[in-house]
């Protein structure tokens, strides 16, 4: 009886350890709130241009050539996940 409750026991913890340690961290959203637009895939600006005033655009995992359109950037930078560095606009 005793093995069996040390068997159950030491499974038990086994699991819920496995189980957490493999749990994705949930993101800091707050990290976000400098961006107008943030989008994991493309980004399309359509019909004549687009100005956004000191926020930023971001896209991840997309590259910069995923980003189309015009837009004119106030204050802000344009970051994509291929750059070395946020590339003014």
């Amino acid at each position: 009886m005793k093995t069996q409750t040390i068997k159950a026991l030491t499974t038990f913890f086994l699991l819920v350890t496995i189980n957490v340690s493999f749990g994705q961290i949930a993101p800091n959203l707050k990290s976000a709130g400098d961006f107008a637009i943030l989008a994991a895939t493309k980004i399309c600006f359509d019909g004549g241009s687009t100005t956004i005033n000191t926020l930023d655009v971001g896209l991840s995992p997309g590259f910069q050539s995923q980003i189309t359109g015009s837009v004119i950037m106030n204050g802000g930078a344009i970051y994509a996940a291929d750059d070395m560095a946020p590339v003014p606009k």
